[in-house]
């Protein structure tokens, strides 16, 4: 006589097949996570991919950007390697003002130490950057646009003159 299996032992056997799948896929994200190499022209990938479940992600790098920390819900997580140098300066644009250079202010670590921020850059639950342009090295990389791809300037002036004629087209 063949015995058939009963409904439980099928919602069982899909359960455990569902516990599996699910480590699997998250093994499977957090390797491919990892493969992502950090740099200004990978740093908006970079974070949404470390940002996980949390809500908000942040970047932050001290002691003349040779120390950088990622933070997951304003709690550090991980120390990351060093992908900048000192010279790094960050700016927003003000239709009132132009560009104007940010100021980043202070990190406070756990052992209490103050420390210069350096660079910092953030991703919120939805996946939006801080909008800033970074300048670096000649280059100047703007992450003010939300909905396009990170574009590259080789001056101030052409960003400055970019986000000019980008206000007058929307007036």
């Amino acid at each position: 006589m063949h015995r058939a299996f009963t409904l439980f032992e099928l919602l069982v056997v899909v359960l455990i097949m569902g516990v599996l799948y699910s480590v699997f896929i998250e093994k499977l994200e957090e390797k491919k996570s990892s493969e992502v190499v950090l740099g200004l022209e990978s740093l908006r990938e970079f974070l949404v991919a470390k940002r996980g479940l949390a809500q908000d992600t942040a970047l932050i790098c001290v002691d003349d950007c040779r120390r950088c920390f990622l933070y997951r819900d304003q709690n550090r997580s991980e120390e990351i390697p060093p992908f900048l140098e000192k010279d790094v300066k960050l700016y927003r644009y003000s239709y009132a003002d132009g560009l104007v250079q940010e100021d980043l202010g202070v990190l406070f670590l756990d052992s209490g130490e103050q420390k210069e921020i350096c660079f910092a850059m953030h991703v919120n639950s939805e996946g939006v950057m801080s909008p800033y342009l970074v300048a670096y090295k000649g280059n100047v990389y703007d992450f003010s646009t939300f909905f396009h791809p990170l574009k590259r300037y080789d001056s101030l002036e052409e960003a400055r003159d970019a986000k000019e004629h980008f206000v007058e087209e929307l007036q």
